[in-house]
């Protein structure tokens, strides 16, 4: 199984980063939480502040984990685990996505997101 990271991020207004992959890359079109592959030798944190670096140019606080999505890739298990986190530094530039949003929690059901993401947007709606 194929072990990947997602961000949680939210700002001062409490709202939370979705980000929507570009054409040409996997998943295009459906918003997600950023993060990525996990390389060898890294924890989960270290790999989610590597990977929201690479993907948006800005630098996270890793927070508290959030939960976790297994889903099936063409074959291929993965299991998503989410962190929460804040941006604590740089400004968002986009590389891997065309667009990305600043929403409230009760917006989020209003956005196709990835399979992967899906579940856990359904456990931040449940979340007080």
């Amino acid at each position: 199984m194929l072990d990947v990271v997602a961000a949680i991020l939210t700002n001062e207004n409490n709202e939370i980063l979705i980000t929507r992959r570009a054409e040409g890359k996997n998943n295009a079109g459906y918003f997600e939480f950023p993060g990525g592959r996990i390389e060898n030798g890294e924890t989960r944190r270290e790999a989610l502040a590597r990977e929201v670096k690479e993907e948006l140019d800005v630098d996270i606080a890793v927070g508290e984990y959030f939960g976790e999505s297994t889903y099936d890739n063409d074959g291929l298990g993965v299991k998503l685990n989410a962190f929460k986190g804040k941006i604590i530094s740089g400004d968002i530039k986009l590389s891997v996505h065309d667009e990305y949003k600043w929403v409230r929690k009760e917006e989020l059901k209003e956005f196709k997101f990835s399979p992967a993401d899906e579940k856990l947007v359904n456990e931040l709606m449940e979340e007080q």
